[in-house]
């Protein structure tokens, strides 16, 4: 079992997860109950174990090819959408190097998901360039938008961890990705309605220019005013730890910094923090933090 989420629509006793699936290059779902270990196999063509989520009695995954949503209680399977490019994915043997849809992430109301793609073009010189496509589908119309996409420069030239807020469907996020060593600009923000995108945390620099804040693994706050992240613990400047950022202020705050954090999750309420942390000796930790919020 890789990602467990929790499943409100099914019982207090029950979750649901994700299993790779063993030579094949796809995973299932499956409802597991807590009390006795038994499975239920809801799917069996997920594209990848994080291409998931559960928002009350549905299940919404995708295929990579297309969008569907399953219904907890009967089990019924929708299909909601299609890749754009669904029918060159559909001749060619599916691969990551196609515009497969990723990462599905829905509004606090239901009304909205955001997913991306990977995909690429040649130049004049027949070079391939990369560059990542961001969309937004619409429950209520049915229809998915392509309202970005985004490149940056070689040698970490993807973008990643695409979530649309929880309060404003106008508003995406997403991360540089690459080496946290090097890469100086890791949240961003893209708003749908103004077409304006910025980073949104400045990083720290020495005298020299050499990176001394790594910051990674983003989730939304739930208020949609902020995002929680981890500064690594092997960022030179000190403390490292859990921290938060507001849209209004791109100076991050670290909150607790008594572990060696690695991811970080936030509770519906923003009350609860959960994190795991980096092995150190062969233990790692899984951490509860509850949150002071007025």
């Amino acid at each position: 079992m890789n990602v467990f989420k929790y499943c409100e629509g099914v019982s207090k006793n029950k979750t649901v997860g994700a299993n790779e699936k063993p030579f094949t290059d796809v995973s299932e779902i499956v409802i597991c109950n807590l009390e006795t270990g038994a499975q239920e196999v809801v799917c069996d063509d997920l594209m990848c174990f994080e291409d998931y989520l559960v928002f009350g009695k549905f299940i919404f995954y995708s295929t990579g090819l297309e969008l569907k949503r399953i219904n907890i209680e009967n089990k019924a399977v929708d299909i909601l959408c299609r890749a754009p490019e669904f029918e060159r994915i559909q001749s060619e043997e599916k691969s990551w190097d196609l515009p497969l849809l990723r990462n599905p992430c829905i509004t606090a109301d239901g009304k909205y998901i955001s997913m991306f793609a990977y995909n690429g073009r040649k130049n004049e010189f027949g070079r391939i360039i990369r560059f990542v496509e961001m969309f937004r589908y619409s429950i209520n119309e049915g229809k998915l938008v392509k309202v970005f996409e985004k490149a940056f420069k070689e040698p970490f030239w993807d973008a990643g961890h695409v979530m649309i807020s929880p309060t404003d469907c106008n508003k995406l996020f997403y991360c540089h990705e690459g080496n946290s060593h090097y890469v100086t600009n890791r949240l961003w923000m893209y708003d749908i309605g103004k077409q304006t995108d910025k980073n949104i945390a400045k990083q720290d620099m020495d005298e020299n220019g050499c990176l001394t804040e790594c910051f990674g693994h983003e989730i939304w706050a739930p208020d949609g005013k902020g995002l929680y992240f981890v500064k690594y613990s092997d960022s030179p400047k000190k403390p490292t730890g859990l921290c938060y950022v507001s849209l209004d202020d791109p100076n991050a705050k670290i909150l607790y910094s008594k572990y060696r954090y690695w991811h970080v999750s936030v509770s519906d309420n923003g009350r609860f923090l959960l994190s795991d942390t980096q092995s150190d000796n062969f233990i790692q930790r899984v951490l509860l933090v509850k949150r002071f919020v007025k």
